[in-house]
């Protein structure tokens, strides 16, 4: 029964052979290419996890760093501030101090000269007003002696907190 039916198909069994042979080195090529590519696969997560692993490394190790230097800024920036407060007491007693040293006598203006104090002198020679009748330089107002204290506590101020910046920068850049 299966005679007459192979006998039919006969001229198609080289037909059939070779698209069998065909087939099966076709599923052969592709099963390798299936290993290779599993292969590839495999050791290219094995680099990226290396990899991976490298750069987790590396970032920790820079963290670590980073978190040193942040330490070691937030401590000079500590230190800095108490200084810089301590500058300040000591600016604000100095303004004390000179507030009372100006209320008690008063600060004087050594430049200053009476108008027409001094008699004329006749001499050719002199400068016109006779040196012996010249009085004491006079004394600043209160509102001058303020302004000027003022004036020097605002200066003290800034040049203590520019010591305190130039003493930064040099911190931080390590000079």
């Amino acid at each position: 029964m299966f005679a007459g039916l192979f006998a039919a198909f006969a001229p198609y069994r080289l037909i059939a052979s070779i698209i069998a042979v065909a087939a099966l080195f076709g599923g052969t090529y592709i099963y390798a290419q299936h290993r290779q590519y599993q292969a590839d696969s495999a050791a290219y997560a094995a680099q990226t996890l290396a990899i991976s692993q490298a750069a987790s490394k590396a970032l920790q190790a820079a963290n670590d760093k980073a978190a040193a230097v942040e330490q070691s800024l937030q401590s000079t920036k500590d230190q800095l501030e108490i200084q810089n407060a301590q500058s300040k007491k000591a600016i604000d007693a100095a303004l004390a101090v000179n507030r009372k040293l100006a209320t008690g006598a008063g600060l004087r203006d050594p430049g200053s000269r009476t108008a027409c104090s001094g008699t004329v002198s006749k001499d050719t020679g002199s400068t016109g007003i006779d040196t012996a009748t010249t009085t004491e330089p006079a004394r600043l107002s209160d509102t001058a002696a303020e302004f000027l204290l003022t004036f020097a506590y605002d200066a003290d101020q800034v040049a203590a907190y520019a010591q305190t910046c130039h003493d930064w920068a040099m911190s931080v850049t390590g000079k």
